[in-house]
């Protein structure tokens, strides 16, 4: 399950954009997110059409994922799956 987790966690934080400088978490993010669907480009340069199954395979078997943003700059990641839940906390 721990395992399944931290996969889980890194496909989330993937993301396609350019590295930018450091910045401070705003009012706007703070607090609890919910992952509602998660794809993934079919090229390395995040161009072209997004494939969602992975996403709706892992919703099929009740994954859900949900973080919440703290001020203090860390966020606690809740992963379900399989009727088990799991959190960890981030910085």
């Amino acid at each position: 399950m721990k395992y399944f987790t931290i996969l889980v966690c890194c496909l989330a934080m993937i993301a396609c954009e350019d590295d930018k400088d450091e910045t401070t978490l705003g009012d706007d993010v703070l607090g609890g997110w919910s992952i509602t669907n998660m794809g993934q480009y079919a090229n390395a340069d995040c161009s072209g059409e997004l494939d969602y199954t992975g996403w709706a395979l892992a919703v099929a078997f009740g994954v859900s994922m949900e973080y919440t943003f703290n001020a203090d700059g860390t966020v606690d990641v809740s992963t379900t799956a399989f009727g088990m839940t799991e959190t960890e906390t981030l910085t």
